[in-house]
């Protein structure tokens, strides 16, 4: 069985709406299949916290986990990507230090796990001049840690960018800031396409 690893609900939605049969555990947590293959979709929730909690729960009910996807979202830091690219690293990192190489064979980006989101473009450019990483997400060097180092599984990590390096996100996703809507549009905008290379390319 493949454990495929998400952090918004959005997220979520997007994988499962790509498979087959559905047998929902819970609101974010399901039983799938897809092309005689087996998956368990889990939504963590954000940050380190709520994904290893959910991650350990799941290894004690569930024996058959052989391979583990880490799909989702991310802000550029290289100011070459752009909205709606793939992000497939060979290497995460974590802001306090330490790296673990993903299964992603001859992939050159770079990952980096921060403990919180980051959202002035400034702070973007900071991080990206610092450790040279070309995105930047919440999770996954502690799902590799978990998964890959600890229980020596294969992970792989795919993530589509949302927000370039020259945007701002809004600090709080309130319908009240304006900066909002533009937020929405992007997600909207991003999603068909980053569901069709899921679909052709991991699923």
């Amino acid at each position: 069985m493949n454990l495929v690893i998400t952090s918004f609900p959005h997220e979520y939605k997007l994988v499962e709406s790509l498979m087959e049969r559905v047998q929902k555990i819970s609101s974010f947590e399901s039983k799938c299949s897809r092309q005689n293959q087996y998956y368990y979709l889990l939504n963590t929730g954000q940050g380190k916290e709520n994904c290893l909690k959910s991650i350990e729960r799941v290894f004690v009910e569930e024996k058959g986990i052989v391979q583990v996807l880490v799909i989702g979202f991310c802000g550029a830091l290289n100011p070459k990507l752009k909205i709606g690219d793939v992000v497939y690293p060979a290497e995460v990192y974590l802001h306090a230090g330490g790296k673990i190489e993903t299964s992603a064979g001859e992939s050159y980006l770079t990952l980096l796990t921060v403990p919180r989101a980051i959202t002035k473009c400034e702070d973007k450019k900071r991080i990206y001049t610092e450790t040279g990483c070309d995105a930047v997400d919440m999770e996954s060097f502690y799902v590799l840690q978990e998964c890959k180092e600890k229980k020596n599984l294969s992970v792989q990590v795919v993530k589509c960018v949302m927000d370039d390096a020259q945007m701002d996100l809004p600090e709080h996703l309130s319908s009240k800031d304006p900066q909002f809507q533009f937020f929405l549009n992007n997600l909207k905008q991003i999603t068909p396409a980053f569901k069709k290379y899921l679909e052709g390319a991991i699923l």
